[in-house]
């Protein structure tokens, strides 16, 4: 029943079911206490819940659309199939600089329920060892059913991946994406996997082109100094708190 979980969790959860089913009794009142949500970075939500996250193919454990592999890195371009079938912003866009990875005529990503999650987990618990153990096997993402699956409120339990760590992740993801090569950094557009798998799929011309032309999302040396010297005006900041050279040279 608790295939793969560690001693914690199953005492955690044996004890959460004790407190609900009982309650801590204090004179003529009876307390439940209950779970409610849970908030876990990406790879203690991987662990708690038994999923796969950022990096698989099936990523995103709310939403149902398949990642793809871009330049040695999963990534998810299909997030326009949330707009209307019919909406023309699912076609390629022959401009110079947008194109889609290509035609996105997948229907709206049904939301994945808890049912859902509970029968892909038993699904994979119904596999072979051999089978459960090969590399990167999951049902639909997911390899199993976390602990607190015995409450009976489970279902209900909220989860949340830690916006402090998402958002971390976006700044830090977007401030490389506009910072041109310099010493020490590498933007992701201009290696070479991502220049072969662009000029495989007819996208992006300018990172495969022969000039060496930066992307013209990369912001300049005279922005990248602006930028950074505007962090410096942040009311209350200590000096050791300011960032600095985020986006110039170093």
């Amino acid at each position: 029943m608790f295939l793969g979980y560690n001693a914690s969790q199953i005492l955690l959860a044996q004890e959460l079911l004790d407190l609900w089913n009982h309650g801590i009794v204090v004179g003529s009142t009876t307390w439940r206490v209950a779970l409610v949500n849970g908030v876990w970075d990406g790879k203690g939500f991987e662990k708690a819940t038994f999923t796969q996250g950022g990096a698989s193919y099936s990523g995103c454990n709310a939403c149902n659309f398949p990642g793809v592999r871009f330049g040695r890195t999963m990534v998810y371009p299909w997030y326009a199939s949330y707009l209307n079938i019919d909406d023309k912003r699912r076609s390629k866009h022959p401009t110079q600089y947008c194109y889609n990875i290509g035609d996105c005529t997948l229907p709206v990503p049904l939301t994945r329920s808890y049912n859902d999650y509970e029968t892909s987990g038993s699904a994979f618990l119904s596999l072979s060892p051999e089978e459960r153990s090969a590399k990167g096997a999951n049902v639909n993402g997911v390899k199993g059913i976390w602990a607190f699956h015995i409450l009976p409120y489970a279902e209900h339990i909220h989860w949340t991946k830690d916006f402090m760590h998402s958002g971390d992740h976006l700044i830090k993801d977007a401030l490389n994406l506009f910072k041109k090569k310099c010493t020490g950094h590498v933007n992701r557009s201009q290696k070479v996997p991502v220049a072969l798998n662009c000029r495989l799929l007819r996208i992006f011309p300018f990172v495969y082109n022969d000039l060496k032309i930066p992307p013209p999302w990369t912001l300049s040396m005279k922005l990248g100094l602006l930028h950074d010297v505007k962090l410096k005006n942040v009311i209350g900041a200590l000096s050791v708190d300011v960032p600095k050279k985020n986006l110039s040279k170093v």
